[in-house]
């Protein structure tokens, strides 16, 4: 006797004795719905059963040889996908510590209201980052209400608005971020005139 009730039949448990033992390993399991196929070889009350038998709910996680090689294949082939459809590229930024940081200010109108903050950092005379604040005097200081970054893969313009921001240019290499540049600054000289008006 396996469990009270379960008896083996020609070395094979009927459907309703493999479905008690399931609960039985479920229950003794602390509640795990997936049953590794070495533990529906279980030994109960010092005899071994046979394993594993097909029990609706339950899913035995082994991987066949040659599977697991095939599955992150086609893994890599969906990240693949989703990066070539979406705005984002795969440059990402060395760290700013290790690159040349310059800042400087451009006046954004004849009365000094606005006003454009850049700041870029090179390495090795490459551009390599680079932010771009259009900010307005206020009472108190200067505030910035728009800008431009280049991080998470891609180029984009931040608002002051709820609005998420717009993607200006994917990233993915050096050269395009020199390229995302000259296209950023025209839209933030733009951008800037719009709210001078």
């Amino acid at each position: 006797m396996l469990l009270p009730g379960v008896s083996l039949a020609r070395g094979h448990l009927d459907v309703d004795q493999s479905v008690r033992i399931h609960r039985r390993l479920y229950r003794e399991s602390g509640g795990f719905k997936t049953l590794a196929a070495s533990a529906c070889a279980s030994t109960i009350g010092g005899r071994r059963w046979p394993g594993p038998v097909a029990v609706p709910g339950y899913r035995f996680s082994m991987i066949r040889r040659g599977q697991h090689g095939r599955r992150e294949m086609r893994r890599a082939e969906r990240e693949a996908a989703k990066e070539i459809e979406s705005d984002r590229g795969g440059y990402r930024p060395p760290d700013r510590a290790d690159c040349h940081t310059k800042q400087w200010i451009t006046p954004g109108d004849d009365t000094y209201r606005l006003r454009l903050q850049t700041i870029t950092w090179r390495q090795q005379g490459r551009l390599m980052d680079f932010v771009i604040n259009a900010q307005v005097l206020t009472a108190v200081e200067w505030e910035t209400v728009e800008y431009v970054d280049c991080c998470h893969g891609h180029c984009h313009l931040h608002t002051r608005s709820d609005e998420p921001s717009r993607s200006i240019s994917p990233l993915n290499s050096a050269e395009d971020v020199q390229g995302a540049y000259t296209v950023a600054l025209a839209l933030i000289h733009e951008r800037l005139r719009i709210i001078g008006t």
